[in-house]
């Protein structure tokens, strides 16, 4: 019985926050178009020039903000005054942030099958897991294509902020893209050890079966997220069964495709050393040296940047004044 919870999306917080439950038919009766949920955790340095740069493409973006002591999010996505954006604000500190533990792979999938089918934490839904989090974003979205995942450190390549790419994108069930790691304040160099961010889901046609699952490790886990990767994963047949048989039938009709083509630059290794010092991942020496290491500047790319990837928080903040 416990391993049935997993097949649904967990719709009520163990908290009992009313507020913050999710509508079980969220994702009926949807218009065409494509939706974003940008979830931000003290994401000023970058959210002016994320926005900015897929503001054009997409529909609708719904922005949910983890409010940081002294962090103007907020306010840099009021300063756009679009009717495309809804804000809302999520009051709950998130265990991921709280935990700054370094496991291997292999520990880290123990501990996550461990908690999907023993830990009442995860079955019942908290309001701290970032699984929880983005699910509540997406049940916001009001279009037939959603991108749970637009990071605050992307930023959309102006090629793609087009109708013809959303059209691309609408015509498929599942698109997983990948993105440019720089390392330079002016985009030109790649990251000597991940150059590119891998390809991954992000943007989703919406369904019943499209959710996030887990806490801790298993929070970057969709169970409707396709590939022959996950088709590989034995426990995805024992999770998420019905998934599995949507994912192949995706595949087999090309509803699922790979865009090989890095279609945003990756701001993560551009952090400066205050957001490093207020990020809590770092207090674990082995997430730094990654961090470090994966700073290092490496090949150099040749791809157009727009103006606005330049801009600093008080840019938007000063535009209307």
């Amino acid at each position: 019985m416990v391993a049935f919870e997993n097949f649904r999306m967990i719709t009520e917080n163990i908290e009992g926050y009313k507020e913050f439950n999710i509508d079980r038919n969220w994702y009926k009766n949807r218009k065409k178009g494509l939706s974003a949920v940008i979830r931000c955790f003290g994401d000023e340095r970058w959210i002016g020039p994320c926005i900015e740069s897929c503001l054009p493409l997409f529909d609708e973006i719904v922005v949910v903000i983890v409010k940081i002591e002294g962090d103007r999010t907020e306010e840099i996505v009021k300063s756009f005054n679009s009717p495309k954006i809804k804000i809302y604000k999520y009051p709950f500190a998130l265990d991921q942030v709280k935990a700054p533990v370094y496991k291997s792979k292999f520990e880290q999938k123990i501990d996550a099958l461990s908690e999907l089918f023993v830990s009442p934490y995860f079955k019942r839904g908290s309001v701290h897991t970032i699984s929880y989090l983005t699910n509540f974003g997406m049940s916001k979205t009001t279009y037939s294509h959603v991108t749970p995942q637009w990071d605050a450190d992307h930023i959309l390549r102006p090629e793609f902020a087009t109708e013809e790419f959303k059209e691309f994108i609408l015509s498929k069930d599942h698109i997983r893209v990948a993105g440019y790691n720089v390392v330079t304040e002016d985009y030109q160099y790649l990251s000597e050890k991940s150059p590119i961010h891998s390809i991954h889901p992000r943007f989703y046609k919406a369904d019943k079966y499209l959710y996030f699952a887990g806490n801790k490790y298993l929070l970057d886990i969709v169970s409707y997220r396709s590939s022959i990767v996950q088709l590989k994963m034995l426990e995805n047949y024992f999770l998420f069964p019905i998934q599995q048989i949507l994912c192949m039938k995706n595949l087999i009709l090309g509803r699922d495709v790979s865009y090989d083509e890095p279609i945003y630059f990756h701001t993560k290794f551009l952090r400066s050393d205050k957001e490093i010092e207020s990020d809590t991942r770092f207090l674990n020496e082995e997430y730094h040296r990654q961090f470090r290491e994966s700073t290092k500047k490496g090949k150099k790319i040749d791809v157009k940047v727009p103006d606005f990837a330049l801009k600093t928080p008080d840019d938007y903040l000063t535009k209307n004044s």
